[in-house]
């Protein structure tokens, strides 16, 4: 019952049993007073409640036969639960967001008691357990399991860590075979890059919707909730109004979640630093609402008629959020026997800078955790996220036509680098290098115009040869391979023998310590036109093949 008092004061008493009262004062935002009378006694004029034990989803078909379901005023509600993928006898949250946004302080605040050791970073998913009986329902053995999962794009763990996470996440309800309740994303309101498409909030919703749609995040009956922090950190207006970033945020949501419903809700993680004012169990924000009774409202409706369970016993924890403080709560660091096995989470890949920028990108805390290969290569004077292939052979020796055949497609034009030009063309082929964890990799084959051309003549040569230098040089480092294409029938003809010597030794003074590597050697010779060898030379070519190593060792 709700009374107006001129008295300029307002009055709740709760009645509970046979005689219980208690008294709190509500000041109106408009200067007036409000009473508050809620009444509840054991008068044998109510008729007294059905109470029962309900079984866990695994055994609730079974136990849906028995006299005593049938006879239970309630089981619809519960079989409604049971009907969309929550779980029957408990209520389940997931507590999970960016790191530093005050997940654990959250997860405290909403039991109403410090259980987590706030401040301390976890890799563990830790479930707190409180026994909350619904007594709405009358369900004596319902339970409340919080999961603090840790927090995503911690600048201590990589990418790597996190899609541990992600898997681990995913393998504790697919064990247990039942969605969440509520999936609680918990950011600070301060996040300054929210809508940044490769930011990390952005990232995470999207490996969220890649990876936890068919076990965490229900799609079908939307679970989530977003819980914006450290409110009375961010400026004056946002405060008393945080409306404008509370909408922004949904619409991301919605958005790279996919889902048509998200609720949002403010609140402050650090209590104890702003001195907030306290009604009952509940602190009163900038914005005028309580907290945390607002984050169970918010599952409330959220849940709605879709999860009478989720809706009916955060609904009664809202209106009685000082009891959780009473309970025991039991903490649990769950292990691999509380995750379902073989489950694959793709890894995440990283975007590998060029090599100018490779240094400074080593020395980041975010940086690739398989960094290892690629120093090597940049201490090679390699590219350490690219492979640079040079293809370089005398006029019609086959260079293009090696191209196309060694990546099954036609990527070089045969004639594109034809005789008379010093054109050099390159080829850029974009891949991902899983074992690496690189996601931009890319292969460039740089095809060359032929040497030798009797049309041309040496001077077309040398300036081929210096285009190429001039290439390498701009891109500061030795490409990985060079091929030397040469028809093996070109051995056997003394003029072509003596232009394939002559392009040796071209390479060895015009290209070494920019193009060819003596120290750590990337050349490789390949011998074209196999076929056209007489039949016994092309059956065994050992012989030629070992006169070539020997001349270009030499």
């Amino acid at each position: 019952r709700m009374e107006s008092s001129e008295a300029g004061q307002s009055t709740s008493t709760f009645t509970t049993g046979s005689e219980f009262e208690a008294e709190n004062v509500f000041p109106d935002p408009g200067g007036a007073t409000r009473r508050s009378t809620m009444i509840s006694s054991d008068s044998d004029l109510q008729p007294k409640k059905v109470l029962i034990e309900v079984p866990s989803r695994e055994n609730f078909p079974e136990f849906l036969k028995t006299e005593k379901a049938r006879r239970f005023p309630n089981m619809r509600d519960i079989k409604q639960s049971f009907d969309i993928g929550r779980d029957t006898n408990s209520l389940s949250i997931v507590l999970t967001g960016l790191s530093g946004s005050g997940i654990s302080h959250l997860t405290d605040n909403l039991l109403g008691q410090e259980v987590t050791g706030k401040g301390n970073s976890t890799s563990d998913i830790i479930q707190y357990t409180v026994k909350w009986p619904f007594e709405s329902v009358g369900v004596t053995n319902t339970k409340l399991h919080l999961y603090d999962i840790p927090g995503f794009f911690n600048y201590e763990n990589n990418l790597e860590f996190d899609t541990k996470i992600l898997g681990k996440m995913k393998g504790i309800f697919k064990k247990r075979k039942v969605f969440p309740n509520f999936v609680i994303i918990v950011l600070s309101i301060n996040e300054k890059r929210l809508d940044i498409k490769k930011g990390p909030f952005i990232k995470m919703l999207e490996a969220f919707r890649n990876h936890l749609k068919e076990e965490v995040v229900d799609e079908k009956h939307p679970n989530v909730i977003i819980a914006l922090t450290h409110l009375c950190g961010s400026v004056p207006m946002i405060q008393c109004e945080p409306s404008g970033v509370k909408e922004m945020v949904e619409e991301l949501v919605k958005e790279h979640l996919q889902l048509t419903k998200v609720s949002v809700v403010v609140v402050e993680n650090r209590v104890e630093d702003y001195s907030l004012v306290k009604i009952e169990d509940n602190y009163v924000l900038p914005d005028g609402r309580l907290f945390p009774q607002n984050v169970y409202m918010a599952m409330t409706r959220v849940a709605g008629s879709q999860d009478p369970i989720g809706s009916g016993i955060s609904n009664e924890i809202s209106i009685h959020v000082g009891n959780l403080a009473r309970f025991d709560v039991t903490a649990k660091v769950l292990t691999s026997e509380d995750f379902a096995q073989g489950i694959y989470i793709p890894p995440v890949l990283y975007d590998i800078p060029a090599r100018q920028f490779f240094q400074q990108y080593v020395n980041m805390p975010q940086a690739c955790p398989r960094l290892e290969p690629m120093k090597m290569s940049y201490e090679l004077r390699r590219s350490p996220n690219s492979v640079s292939i040079l293809m370089l052979g005398l006029t019609e020796s086959g260079k293009s036509h090696t191209i196309n055949s060694l990546f099954n497609q036609t990527l070089a034009d045969v004639h594109a680098a034809g005789p008379g030009t010093n054109n050099i063309i390159e080829y850029s082929v974009e891949t991902q290098t899983p074992s690496l964890l690189m996601n931009n990799s890319r292969i460039h084959i740089v095809d060359t115009p032929g040497f030798g051309d009797p049309s041309s003549g040496i001077e077309v040569d040398s300036k081929i040869y210096a285009n190429i230098r001039d290439y390498y040089e701009r891109k500061t480092y030795y490409p990985n391979i060079i091929l030397l294409v040469s028809r093996i029938t070109n051995l056997t003809n003394s003029k072509k023998s003596e232009l394939f010597m002559r392009q040796l030794k071209a390479i060895r003074s015009e290209l070494s310590g920019v193009v060819l590597d003596t120290e750590h050697p990337n050349l490789i010779v390949v011998l074209t036109n196999l076929c056209s060898l007489p039949p016994r030379a092309a059956r065994d070519p050992r012989e030629k093949v070992s006169n070539v190593k020997k001349l270009v060792s030499e």
